[in-house]
Order: structure tokens, then C-alpha cells, then sequence
């Protein structure tokens, strides 16, 4: 229960810090057709710590495939932002992948107390045992 609510806690910290990473961009207009991006240190703080939480969710808690739903965001809007830095798209599409990167985490967690497990948990329902 313990381990479940600090990963919560995890993944809401770590989607605080995208947020405020998007927000906190400055595009650039180097030349006519030349965009960069200044201040991206905290955008990609965020997204590699969603990634870190979600793998060791996967790790401990299991279901793969909703744990990607979890670090979607993170690897999303940072493909956005380098393919388009001067545009607004990625503060666009960040609301909708983090609704679902929020709605993830109920079968997560609901899977993880009805004792489905992570390759790292133990359990013996892992692997086929």
C-alpha cells in the first residue's frame, strides 16, 4: 500500500515538473526559418523522471502496457517540442496526455492489490509459474 502511494506521489510530481517545463520554454527565432528553444533543462527533468517512475512501476507493480500510457507525456511532448519548437502543439496536447497519464494510474494500482505483479515483485504469477 505504502509503495503504491509513493509511486502516486511519484508520477504527480514528476507531471508537475513537465508542466512547468512547458511553460517555462522560450522559443527563439534564430533565423527566418531557424527556431531553438531556450530553458528545456525542466521539461526534460520531467520527462525523464515520468520515465523512471513508470519503469519501476512496471518493475514492482507490473502491467506494461498502462505504464507506458504513464510516460507517454513525458516522451510525447519532448518529440513535439524538438519537431516544433516555435509552436504552440505541445502545450496543446500536454492537458489531454496528462488526463490519461492520471487515468493510468487506477488500473495500475487496482491491478497491483489484486496481487498482479511486476517482474521485480516476486510473485509467483509472473512468469508463467
Amino acid at each position: 500500500m505504502l509503495f503504491a502511494l509513493i509511486w502516486v506521489v511519484g508520477v504527480l510530481g514528476a507531471l508537475l515538473l513537465l508542466w512547468w517545463g512547458i511553460y517555462r520554454l522560450r522559443p527563439v527565432e534564430m533565423q527566418p526559418q531557424v527556431c531553438v528553444v531556450n530553458d528545456a533543462m525542466v521539461l526534460l527533468i520531467g520527462a525523464l523522471g515520468l520515465a523512471l517512475v513508470a519503469a519501476i512501476g512496471w518493475l514492482i507493480m507490473g502491467s506494461g502496457a498502462w505504464c507506458t500510457m504513464v510516460a507517454a507525456p513525458g516522451f510525447v511532448t519532448t518529440a513535439l517540442v524538438l519537431a516544433f519548437p516555435c509552436s504552440f502543439l505541445p502545450q496543446l496536447v500536454l492537458p489531454f496526455l496528462s488526463m490519461v497519464a492520471v487515468g493510468s494510474i487506477v488500473p495500475i494500482v487496482w491491478l497491483y492489490f489484486a496481487g498482479i505483479g511486476g517482474p521485480a515483485s516476486g510473485s509467483a504469477d509472473v512468469g508463467g509459474e
